[in-house]
């Protein structure tokens, strides 16, 4: 199936590449690339963890830095680079290694009057969402685009899979696949392809997806993606939908917009299970299926006056394939420039609907302020925060923590057009600690010719 669907890919690739028509002839690239840009941010994170009953307080250090860079973009002919890299260092922890993540670093040769591309290093290909990590090498094809704006694509891509929290591939792991994509009009984009993971011999995950955003007319937009496994996970029980979200948005006034959410997934470690079945493990039938996750809901916004929105709505959700099922009514309002003030306010609450177990309210202030024409604050208050347990060694799972506080307040100054300053400060109150936390850092930002 892999090899039939990325051969498709790459006659696509090719007919897109050879194709000339008077049309396209009309719409030649311009000679001018798009500006391309390079950002460098440094931070420092700063925490004190106390501990309710007083077993002593822990601090965490952080230095960040983090650098991007993409070059200019062509139509036609053109060589187009890019990086995006982020660098931790934990002064204060012997025990915490130092780490480098690498998002991108590639370079891209464009030919045949911008028709064929090939790019090579490491890279994220935004088509295929999640699965888009790649360290190797892409081929694409692409028609010039058409008057409206609109032109096809097709691309094939072979590597490594990257350790994306860290520098390094996953041993023994092989990653390929091809995409076909339709750029339209109205940031219009309908993309369908197969991504195939193998793991030494074994097939980890061979994954048919698609992405979709369908602006239809000037009033309904749709988001969907979803991602099809044709294989159970490395082999073991049996192909399934995996993942599917969509996005229904509906604005039939100027001052009334509908909202609608669709979100059903799993979370499986298929690399644990890959491992284990490649040493002859037994695998655990409740890893094969993982945790369920899901949610349905929709919500209304009214704007009631310039500066005045209003809104609610309801959804069903499940976090956890264990979780019970759980009601979520939301309402509130958000206000801009009060009395051209330059004040803005946000009030919303989650009522939290559990059967068999005590509801509760998630509320949520937000208030900000601009000072100047540079400087932007903000301070924000919530009830409740939901973290990720990762204690499990194959699936992570949500838990809500109803009685957790968390006051904080930010400051985002721009200096100029090249620098800006950020500064954030935290104070989180629960039931089994309090922590402070301070972050601070500047970013410069110039643009490249």
């Amino acid at each position: 199936m892999s090899r039939t669907v990325c051969r498709l890919a790459a006659s696509c690739a090719l007919a897109l590449t050879l194709q000339v028509s008077p049309l396209a002839a009309q719409s030649a690239a311009p000679e001018t690339p798009a500006p391309g840009w390079a950002r460098v941010s440094f931070f420092g994170n700063a925490s004190v963890n106390t501990p309710a009953d007083g077993s002593g307080a822990s601090t965490l250090n952080e230095l960040i830095t983090t650098a991007a860079v993409q070059s200019p973009t062509y139509e036609g002919d053109g060589t187009e680079y890019g990086a995006d890299l982020r660098l931790a260092n934990y002064p204060s922890s012997a025990n915490r290694a130092n780490t480098v993540s690498i998002y991108d670093v590639y370079l891209t040769r464009r030919m045949a009057s911008g028709r064929l591309a090939v790019k090579a290093g490491q890279m994220w290909l935004n088509e295929l969402g999640s699965l888009g990590s790649v360290a190797g090498v892409l081929v694409e094809g692409r028609q010039l685009k058409d008057t409206d704006g609109s032109r096809w694509r097709a691309g094939v891509f072979t590597g490594l899979e990257p350790e994306i929290l860290r520098a390094g591939y996953a041993s023994g792991v092989r990653k390929a696949g091809g995409y076909v994509a339709f750029d339209g009009a109205g940031a219009q984009r309908d993309v369908i392809g197969l991504v195939t993971i193998k793991n030494e011999s074994l097939t980890e995950r061979s994954v048919l997806m698609t992405n979709n955003f369908l602006p239809l007319g000037k009033r309904v937009f749709v988001f969907q993606s979803a991602e099809y496994d044709l294989i159970g996970p490395a082999g073991n029980g049996s192909g399934s939908l995996s993942y599917f979200f969509t996005n229904a948005r509906v604005t039939p006034t100027d001052r009334v917009d509908l909202q609608a959410t669709y979100h059903r997934g799993r979370s499986i470690d298929v690399r644990t299970i890959s491992i284990d079945t490649l040493n002859g493990r037994p695998i655990d039938q409740r890893a094969v299926e993982g945790l369920l996750f899901e949610s349905i809901g929709g919500r209304v916004t009214i704007t009631v006056a310039k500066s005045v929105r209003l809104f609610g709505g309801y959804a069903r959700d499940q976090t956890n394939q264990d979780a019970v099922i759980t009601g979520r009514a939301t309402f509130g309002a958000y206000l801009s420039n009060i009395g051209s003030t330059g004040l803005d306010l946000t009030v919303s609450d989650a009522r939290i609907l559990r059967n068999g177990l005590s509801s509760y309210d998630s509320w949520y202030v937000s208030t900000g302020h601009t000072v100047g024409a540079r400087a932007y604050l903000s301070a924000d208050y919530t009830t409740s925060l939901s973290t990720i347990d990762l204690s499990s060694a194959s699936v992570a799972q949500i838990q809500t923590n109803p009685r957790t506080q968390r006051f904080s307040g930010s400051a985002t100054v721009n200096l100029n057009k090249t620098f800006s300053l950020l500064v954030t400060a935290d104070h989180t109150i629960d039931p089994s600690y309090t922590e402070n936390r301070v972050l601070a850092g500047i970013t410069c930002r110039v643009p490249l010719k």
